[in-house]
């Protein structure tokens, strides 16, 4: 046992999965404040997004142990190589959620009836792989849910446009998450672990696509109910040809240019962040 294995088992070698989460997290403050996030609300949101994305990826691996070690990419994990045990990891998990507890403990009270939720969903998505053949629907709500819990802590409400990005994000990350069981799918195959990926099949970029048109869609009407300038379209734009690109680089479902694209949505996040900022700035 090493603080190395502890550091691989809360993913902080692969921070890509937190910006993943904590994207949406920002573009709804901003949203929210049109422009203008709250420091205080900015540090309580980054803190708890670090925290929850921990805790998930703990309580996947827990709940994966048997099945990682018979995946290329994941079997160095380290439930997976019993360098840890789920007793030693456990309690790792129960820390970052009791002290994420606390940090919206400073929030409002809707917020904190919202986090029952969000700990709800992040539990069901490593389940719902064994049952469900959509799992990356469980995904999209559990991190587009951090939306709606952004508005609420800010403005002690939930307003149309937040449910229309909410409803965005979540297509956004069926998306994304369906390139990244792509380049699982034939080690899920053949453990019986279930994917948006395994159930579409050859269709499985198809449904990226459509998943990707409503999150612009979505994205789209978001602008027009916040009132944000062109400069925001501009940068929608920018996401689109973004989103193509990722397409086309998938057309053969190549397990590696999946993966590459998956990751690339770090960028696309950030480039619908600086859009969102512009149209708020920018008339």
């Amino acid at each position: 046992m090493s603080l190395s294995a502890y550091w691989r088992l809360g993913r902080f070698d692969r921070p890509i999965g937190t910006w993943l989460l904590f994207w949406p997290v920002l573009c709804a403050l901003a949203l929210a404040q049109h422009g203008q996030p709250e420091i205080r609300l900015l540090v309580i949101f980054t803190l708890a997004t670090v925290l929850m994305r921990t805790a998930g990826c703990i309580l996947n691996d827990c709940f994966d142990k048997d099945f990682d070690g018979h995946v290329s990419r994941t079997n160095q994990r380290p439930l997976a190589t019993k360098e840890l045990s789920v007793k030693q990891a456990l309690p790792v998990a129960f820390t970052m959620i009791v002290v994420c507890a606390g940090l919206v403990l400073m929030t409002n009270k809707l917020t904190i009836l919202m986090s029952f939720l969000a700990l709800g969903l992040a539990v069901v998505y490593p389940l719902g792989k064994r049952f469900f053949g959509m799992p990356q629907l469980i995904l999209g709500f559990a991190f587009a849910w951090s939306v709606l819990m952004a508005y609420s802590a800010t403005l002690n409400t939930i307003p149309p446009s937040a449910w229309v990005m909410f409803i965005g994000v979540a297509a956004w990350v069926f998306g994304y998450d369906t390139l990244y069981g792509m380049t699982d799918a034939e080690d899920d195959k053949k453990i019986g672990v279930r994917s948006s990926a395994l159930t579409l099949g050859e269709k499985a970029p198809i449904g990226v696509g459509l998943s990707y048109a409503i999150a612009v869609f979505c994205w789209g009407i978001v602008g027009y109910l916040e009132n944000l300038s062109i400069f925001y379209y501009i940068g929608l734009a920018a996401v689109v040809a973004h989103m193509i690109w990722q397409l086309l680089h998938t057309t053969t479902q190549h397990p590696q240019k999946c993966f590459q694209a998956f990751k690339s949505n770090h960028w696309l996040g950030a480039i619908l962040f600086a859009s969102i900022f512009l149209g708020c700035w920018i008339v």
